[in-house]
């Protein structure tokens, strides 16, 4: 069954060796995306060969794109190693899916597996009215091939992926546990459109992911949880147990993962609450 509304966003930089092995996850879903977009983060040709080769061969509707080179205000910016550009990417990607008529999307990273009841579970998420910002399980090998959530004791009693799904309904749920990875989530149209203004609004920027966070390895939108709780997302976690990603293990050099992510996010906390108490959110926003 083909999910004709919901789109499959993965950006890809330095990770097309996982491509076949990601693929054969999709395509093992009884229920597939509409249509997957695979965006290369400055690829080299052997790498983007690689991929529309194996995309091409696929029966699963897949478009490999050559993500154009990120603004000068990000290019600048220092940053202590190659950074990921997976904001930016993940914003240009968004902006075509929406552009071809998708009111659903999904974001894996590069170096995830979907499981078998990925796109599924996530489209019944956010098959709402209401913006949903859905929340699935990323499995590790280091972690029993279990979410680090489930099995951390500073987590665990929170029983985040309860089969029913958590609402996570305060920022302290949010900070604490919820928005640690961002390579299994969901967003639906409704959802993407308020960000969007929000953004516009708080950072004179319509984007959905920050792209001005240049994680060397990841952590590029750890803000989106709490955004997405200020303009009144349903933000939930997705409770099926095969709702998840598999990460495939990799080594993360100790001079690239150098931002404190945790850190980082509670500044953009403190930042963003006092931009909203100088200019709180009127329920005009929201019409």
């Amino acid at each position: 069954m083909t999910i004709e509304k919901l789109a499959l966003l993965v950006p890809i930089y330095k990770q097309a060796k996982h491509w076949e092995l990601i693929l054969k996850g999709i395509e093992s879903n009884p229920s597939t995306p509409g249509k997957v977009y695979a965006l290369m983060d400055r690829a080299t040709d052997e790498e983007y060969e690689l991929v529309k080769q194996l995309s091409d061969s696929s029966e699963i509707n897949i478009e490999v794109i050559r993500c154009p080179v990120p603004p000068h205000y990000l290019v600048n910016r220092k940053s202590s190693g190659d950074p990921f550009y997976v904001g930016y990417i993940r914003n240009y990607g968004l902006d075509r899916a929406i552009a071809e008529g998708f009111e659903q999307f999904i974001f894996i990273d590069g170096d995830c597996i979907p499981q078998s009841g990925l796109f599924i579970s996530h489209s019944n998420k956010l098959s709402a009215d209401l913006p949903v910002l859905s929340i699935g399980r990323r499995r590790e090998q280091k972690f029993r091939w279990k979410d680090q959530r489930e099995i951390s004791p500073e987590f665990t009693h929170l029983d985040i992926f309860r089969t029913e799904g958590m609402l996570i309904n305060n920022p302290e749920l949010i900070t604490s546990c919820v928005i640690v990875w961002s390579c299994n989530i969901g967003l639906n149209l409704t959802l993407v459109k308020l960000l969007k203004k929000f953004n516009n609004k708080y950072y004179s920027r319509e984007e959905v992911f920050s792209s001005e966070f240049l994680g060397e390895w990841g952590g590029e939108d750890g803000f989106l949880g709490i955004q997405s709780w200020y303009v009144r997302a349903f933000i939930t976690t997705v409770g099926e147990v095969k709702c998840g990603v598999q990460h495939i293990d990799h080594p993360r050099p100790k001079d690239k993962y150098t931002i404190n992510h945790k850190d980082y996010f509670q500044e953009q906390v403190k930042r963003l609450r006092v931009k909203t108490k100088l200019h709180p959110l009127d329920i005009e926003f929201f019409n």
